[in-house]
């Protein structure tokens, strides 16, 4: 009687052990629990890189737009009207994702999800919240590359500069509506030029301040959006046990084998790749210095077959002057004497004495053959062997 009730007291004790978590089971159920459904929140790193996705997107969308409408003049609307386009198309998707998956296309691409932190909240979103995280995942970047494109072509319009006055104006003259308006829209527009980039700096600054907060304090927002909407950022698979599978572990070593594999692949070929680099740079710097030989060296270098041009014709000559006083050719024209002391005329190339040239010239300031006018400088002394035996032999 009494091993009975020794019994059954020793298994009420351990139920109420197991009731209030004093006995070894319970604390291993109580501690293996949260270990089953916890999941790290999304690091900083994660919520500015999908933050960012679309707006690195958009520029290598708009390049293929661009260069499909080059090639193909079917689609140059679509390159005419790109930002049109592609807000469109992301307010569409986003807010397909939104209702589907409760996150953006990027949170849904990294595997992040938005829940409700209200305390009626459900496992959907509001439409409250989905209108409100419409407006800042695609209304305010439209808004800001409109506005960030109207800055600068006013920058470049040069219309913050101070105009000129729309006409004098006197003190009984009366401004019309139209100039009024032409007015306010100046001082807008240059309100504007002022007063943009402060108002984008503060828009970086909130989100700068919005990140730092959300990394310091877990109970923060990744950004105004989520604030204004009372939503945190989560993992998909936050709630979700994560049980591990055979299956699962030979799908990961196979990707680790695959990985490994292309690490090896790409270093091998960038091994290859340097020591080809290493052989063929000499080669090409020689081949590069051979061509920038070749195109430097005159032409008479290089062709071996070239034929002589002829020499220009002579001046025409003055009227009243025969050609027989070029005749012989080592006459002089003015003393009809083999010349002495060879000088040349620069403006006409007929030769002549020094002493016959030089005082003409400086009395008549031409050519006597060709009335070209000449000056003292264009009478040039001629040195050659040919001069030099002529003035040993006179």
């Amino acid at each position: 009687m009494s091993g009975g009730v020794g019994a059954g007291s020793w298994r009420g004790g351990g139920d109420a052990e197991m009731r209030h978590g004093n006995g070894p089971a319970s604390s291993v159920l109580l501690s293996s629990e949260p270990a089953a459904t916890f999941l790290e929140r999304p690091t900083v790193f994660d919520v500015y890189v999908q933050d960012n996705l679309a707006a690195a997107l958009k520029p290598a969308l708009k390049f293929l737009a661009k260069n499909a409408g080059n090639y193909f003049p079917v689609l140059r609307p679509v390159k005419s009207h790109f930002d049109v386009i592609f807000y469109s198309s992301l307010l569409v998707a986003e807010a397909f994702s939104l209702r589907k998956y409760n996150a953006s296309i990027a949170e849904h691409f990294y595997s992040l999800r938005r829940e409700s932190l209200s305390p009626n909240a459900t496992c959907n979103l509001s439409g409250k919240q989905k209108f409100v995280s419409l407006i800042f995942l695609v209304g305010v970047p439209a808004l800001f590359d409109k506005l960030t494109k109207l800055h600068k072509s006013l920058g470049n319009s040069g219309i913050d500069e101070e105009p000129a006055p729309l006409h004098p104006l006197s003190a009984t003259s009366r401004v019309s509506f139209r100039q009024r308006l032409l007015q306010v829209k100046l001082t807008t527009s240059r309100m504007f030029i002022k007063w943009f980039g402060w108002v984008k700096a503060i828009w970086e600054l909130s989100r700068l301040a919005f990140y730092i907060g959300y990394m310091r304090d877990n109970k923060r927002w990744p950004n105004i959006s989520f604030w204004l909407t009372n939503c945190s950022l989560e993992h998909s698979g936050a709630t979700a046990p994560q049980q591990s599978s055979p299956t699962l572990s030979q799908s990961k070593a196979t990707i680790g084998r695959l990985i490994d594999l292309t690490q090896r692949i790409l270093s091998t070929g960038m091994w290859w790749m340097g020591e080809a680099a290493r052989f063929l740079a000499p080669l090409l710097l020689f081949g590069y210095q051979s061509l920038e030989w070749w195109y430097s060296v005159p032409a008479s270098h290089t062709t071996s077959n070239e034929e002589t041009l002829p020499p220009p014709p002579p001046p025409q000559l003055w009227p009243g002057v025969t050609d027989s006083v070029l005749k012989p050719s080592d006459r002089c024209p003015l003393c009809s004497r083999r010349r002495t002391n060879e000088a040349v005329l620069a403006s006409s190339g007929f030769a002549f004495c020094y002493t016959c040239i030089m005082p003409y010239v400086r009395c008549n300031s031409c050519c006597p053959l060709t009335a070209t006018p000449s000056t003292n400088s264009q009478v040039w002394r001629l040195y050659s062997n040919t001069s030099t035996s002529t003035n040993t032999d006179s």
